[in-house]
């Protein structure tokens, strides 16, 4: 189970990790847009209407234009790493155990990520050619988060491949030229949220772009919806125990994110929480007692980490950070 499936979840012991996050959850008062549009809200103009009628591309559309949306801020930012660590990739080792064709790798998937890093080392746009590829990448993805194995090599309808040029378009325009972007920004296209990602049996944020941290939408909704808030905000205090629990344990430091924000790809709107000004400190060390209290009796997949020895210590300093005198 990954951090949304905790969310949605309806077992009593996700439900208290829940009730943990909903005690910082931002408002949506508290939300402000790149435009300066009311967040959240009728003010939206659309500019990549939905019009899909199979309600299966609307999932796929979102993998893929995730995808997508990575290796043009690769290219923007002259950065190859866009094309590496893929869950993609995880998607196809399970299609080849369960096929037992183990050249798809070679015959497969290196000629699709070669493909992409030709893209990034260039300065084409966008075509619907790499829309395919990205689509293809989107359907293993889907199969690793799932138990179905549909065609993954197969070209994807003009309407997949429409809707998704038309969201590249304004992307384009509303993200990759607002100025929130240079060409030396500083990108994690894998942000990591290193302990705390196994505790949660999973946590995969979209991009990190300095200090901020970025969830890509696609749904035609405006609203602000409670479990994506919670996720959200969820990443951030997620990252900020695992934080303490690796600078006790002498693991690697990570990434600081001082804001977090969506981004609607139907209506170019950027939508930002200032986690730095508003989560005051106390209430992130209060809700870190509380997460480290929860995880020390549910540690989720802690025993998936490689390194016995870091999970004893991460185990020590979680409980310590339990009885912390707030």
């Amino acid at each position: 189970m990954s951090l949304t499936g905790k969310l949605r979840s309806k077992k009593q012991k996700d439900k208290e990790f829940k009730n943990i996050l909903v005690s910082i959850e931002p408002l949506k008062d508290d939300y402000y847009t790149l435009s300066g549009k009311l967040p959240f809200s009728k003010e939206y103009s659309i500019y990549a209407p939905y019009k899909l009628e199979n309600q299966y591309n609307s999932s796929l559309i979102g993998v893929a234009f995730d995808y997508l949306a990575r290796f043009r801020i690769g290219q923007f930012t002259n950065k190859e790493e866009a094309k590496d660590r893929l869950t993609a990739y995880k998607g196809l080792r399970k299609l080849c155990q369960k096929t037992k064709d183990y050249s798809l790798e070679g015959a497969f998937y290196i000629p699709l990520i070669n493909d992409i890093l030709d893209f990034i080392r260039s300065e084409s746009k966008i075509s619907p050619d790499l829309c395919q590829k990205a689509v293809k990448l989107a359907k293993l993805e889907q199969l690793y988060r799932s138990r179905t194995i549909g065609e993954i090599n197969a070209d994807s309808s003009d309407e997949i491949v429409n809707d998704l040029m038309s969201l590249l378009d304004v992307f384009e325009d509303k993200f990759i030229n607002s100025g929130i972007l240079s060409k030396n920004s500083e990108v994690d296209f894998n942000p990591y949220f290193g302990v705390s990602s196994p505790l949660v049996g999973g946590a995969d944020a979209d991009i990190w772009i300095d200090g901020t941290l970025y969830d890509f939408k696609t749904t035609i909704k405006y609203s602000l919806d409670k479990n994506d808030n919670l996720q959200l905000i969820g990443y951030f205090i997620l990252n900020e125990l695992a934080q303490e629990v690796h600078a006790a344990t002498g693991a690697p430091p990570l990434l600081d994110i001082n804001r977090v924000g969506f981004y609607k790809a139907r209506y170019g709107e950027i939508e930002f929480y200032d986690t730095e000004k508003l989560i005051t400190k106390e209430m992130r060390d209060q809700t870190l007692v509380e997460l480290a209290k929860y995880f020390s009796e549910n540690p989720g997949k802690l025993y998936l980490v490689h390194n016995p020895f870091f999970v004893e210590d991460a185990k020590e300093v979680l409980k310590s950070i339990g009885e912390w005198g707030i």
